[in-house]
């Protein structure tokens, strides 16, 4: 009994193997599933399956690393399974393919389910493609584990190695105006502002140009050395206003310009071994320029000669042969000549009108320029000039001739500030920049789409019509972290309640509520701005315009009824001095009534009729909305308008005839006339001629009176 029953168990577990054997051959149908395949290998319970993923993805690659990301399964016991990550250079297969060993996706790996699991794997190599493959299991590997499908092969490449960073050769802010102790020279005395400036920063250089001036109101250029090198990069914001226009020319404005050690600390610009130029011109937008001089290196003496082929000793812009094929140009200045090279963008980058480019809202400008080689003493047409505007690269040559073979030890090493208009300022125009950064290479900011969230304050404000607000913003990535200052777009959902700046100062035009977005990049933020009413204007102009016997004209200017819109008016008036309480209503004209207003702003005039010839008026008016009598809200009273209205008109016409001439009284020496006056035929008293005779009166022989108060030209009253 004791053998059999030992060959019993034997014969038992020899059955269960073979049936646990076949039962994973038939689950998994591959012997690599794993690189060594389980010695144990059990299948889902009835609680369930394991799940297989079908979304793995790699969400982010850098020079040496992949992450990934994929949605939690079951584990088959309602839990959430484990994982074993593998990766490969593409193609991936599965025995043979590497088990993550490094990174935060080393097996076992697991996460709720239906939960998003992401992970690095770490460790890679730089510039590869690569496929990354999991699989889903519970229990424990080359034990007893139980395995799900073979998810979804991702496939995504490495980065290439990165370049080693830019070197920070000089940063100018401008929020102050020490600029002798931060290095510049020539012109210390550039202009700064706090009411223009980036986010994040307190002030702006200023550069105004009053209508014919050639250079701004502070002067000419301001420059400042650095570390000299062949490559040099250029990175400011600049923001123009709304009325700007540049030279009005197919050139200038010149802005910024870098020059090299083969000058002097005060040469240039114009005439130097090499100046290089950032600036835009303006043709209904401003398009984006980069351009060269170097008049210097010009052989005067073999002007319109192609030097190409024999001389190094040569302009590279011009007037002695073209190496690299771009448009030159070479014409006399001075007595000499002088050469320029120029690159321009396809189309305007700073526009007109708002919206996105708009020139009157700040951005982000680019430049790059690195010296061409010089190889067997020879310059060769393989420099490079790249021109970004916000972020954006719109003008890029990388066949560019800077020098010649002439200048083998030539470098970047002076920065000038030089806004300057040849021909005069067309208009009274100005332009800011901020932030101003030189270095080696592209100096790498936060990218637009770096910023996660904006946040406006204050979120909400209430303003008067015709009130101002300014809003400020903080910019924030992913992590929470503060941004250093990105460009933001302001907008109003509403303009006809409110406006905004493009430097956030939101403006209340009429009563209501109107929600004012900052935008950088994809990520936005709000703030709600109420405009509440004010009392109507006052009217402190009017006066009388035009007056006839019967009527007078007023006029004035109308004024906001304290909502946005016009306000109506209550006009009054009286004989003689007028007290507002006890004057009269105009009753006839166009005056009367509440007379509506048609536009703020606008000059009005109206007619008070039915007035007496004669008579001297004083007019007032008070400005209101809503309705008189209901529930009108007033405004201050006007000025007070007086007038007098004219004499009646009467047709001229012979003077009127004495009919009772008498005489009133006697003594023995005089005789006092009486009798009634007469119109003189225009409308006026008439002047009298009086004559005597003893005896009988004939008119033409009597006398004029000689003594008493009837001689001469007795005037009428």
């Amino acid at each position: 009994m004791p053998y059999l029953f030992k060959l019993s168990r034997r014969m038992a577990r020899t059955r269960a193997a073979l049936v646990l054997a076949a039962a994973a051959a038939a689950a998994c149908e591959s012997a690599d599933l794993l690189p060594s395949s389980p010695q144990k290998l059990e299948l889902a319970t009835t609680a369930g399956t394991i799940g297989t993923v079908s979304d793995l993805r790699v969400t982010a690659a850098s020079d040496t690393s992949l992450t990934i990301a994929f949605t939690a399964v079951d584990d088959s016991a309602g839990l959430g399974a484990t994982y074993e990550v593998r990766y490969a250079l593409s193609p991936i297969a599965w025995g043979s393919a590497l088990t993550v060993a490094r990174g935060t996706c080393v097996a076992p790996l697991g996460s709720a389910i239906e939960s998003t699991k992401s992970c690095t794997i770490l460790g890679l190599t730089p510039a590869k493609q690569y496929d990354v493959q999991l699989v889903a299991f519970s229990g424990t590997p080359n034990l007893n584990a139980v395995f799900g499908g073979l998810s979804n092969v991702a496939t995504a490449s490495t980065t290439a190695t990165p370049a080693a960073p830019a070197t920070v050769l000089l940063q100018e802010a401008f929020e102050d105006a020490s600029f002798t102790a931060r290095g510049w020279y020539d012109n210390t005395a550039l202009a700064i502002t706090t009411s223009q400036h980036i986010v994040g920063s307190t002030s702006a250089l200023e550069v105004h140009f009053p209508v014919g001036a050639t250079t701004p109101t502070w002067g000419g250029t301001a420059r400042r050395a650095f570390l000299g090198t062949e490559t040099v990069y250029l990175g400011y914001w600049v923001k123009y206003s709304s009325n700007w226009v540049g030279s009005g020319r197919a050139y200038h404005p010149h802005e910024f310009m870098l020059l090299t050690n083969e000058d002097a600390a005060y040469t240039g610009p114009s005439f130097t071994h090499l100046a290089t130029y950032v600036e835009e011109n303006y043709q209904n937008g401003g398009i984006p320029v980069l351009a060269m001089q170097d008049g210097a290196n010009i052989d005067q003496a073999q002007i319109g000669r192609d030097l190409t082929t024999i001389s190094e000793n040569r302009g590279a812009a011009g007037c002695n042969g073209n190496t690299d094929g771009y448009t030159t140009d070479c014409y006399q200045a001075s007595g000499v000549y002088v050469n320029a090279k120029t690159w321009q963008a396809v189309q305007p980058s700073f526009l007109p009108s708002s919206g996105t480019g708009y020139k009157g809202d700040w951005h982000f400008v680019e430049a790059y320029f690195k010296l061409n080689s010089i190889q067997n003493g020879k310059g060769v047409a393989d420099g490079i000039v790249r021109y970004w505007f916000d972020r954006q690269l719109v003008i890029e040559h990388t066949n560019v001739l800077l020098r010649t073979g002439a200048h083998p030890t030539m470098k970047f090493n002076q920065l000038l500030i030089g806004p300057y208009i040849g021909d005069g300022s067309p208009v009274d125009q100005t332009m800011w920049v901020d932030n101003l950064t030189v270095g080696d290479g592209r100096i790498e900011t936060p990218t637009v789409p770096s910023v996660a969230s904006v946040t406006v304050t204050p979120a909400s404000a209430s303003v008067p019509v015709g009130g101002t607000v300014g809003l400020g913003v903080t910019l924030k990535d992913v992590s929470d972290n503060i941004l250093p200052p990105q460009a933001v777009t302001w907008t109003s959902s509403n303009t006809a309640v409110a406006t905004v700046s493009g430097s956030g100062v939101a403006s209340g035009r009429s009563t209501g509520s109107a929600t004012i977005t900052a935008t950088s990049g994809e990520a936005r933020g709000t703030a709600t701005l109420t405009v509440t009413a004010i009392p109507p204007g006052t009217v402190g102009d009017l006066a009388v315009a035009a007056k006839t016997d019967t009527s007078v004209t007023l006029s004035f200017t109308e004024v906001n009824d304290g909502t946005g819109q016009p306000a109506s008016y209550d006009i009054r008036s009286a004989v003689g001095s007028l007290s507002w309480g006890s004057a009269s209503d105009i009753g006839r004209g166009t005056c009367t009534g509440a007379l509506a207003g048609t536009a703020i702003g606008a000059k009005r005039a109206c007619t008070v009729s039915g007035l007496v010839a004669g008579t001297d008026y004083q007019f007032q008016l008070i400005a209101f909305r809503g309705t008189l009598n209901v529930n009108a809200v007033f405004g201050a009273l006007s000025n007070v308008a007086a007038g007098t209205t004219a004499v009646a008109a009467v047709p001229a016409g012979p003077p009127g005839a004495v009919g009772d001439l008498a005489v009133a009284a006697k003594t023995d020496t005089s005789v006092t006339l009486s009798f009634t006056e007469v119109n003189d035929g225009t409308g006026q008293p008439a002047s009298y001629d009086i004559r005597s005779a003893v005896g009988s009166l004939s008119w033409g022989s009597a006398s004029d009176i000689g003594r008493g108060t009837c001689t001469g030209a007795l005037a009428g009253t």
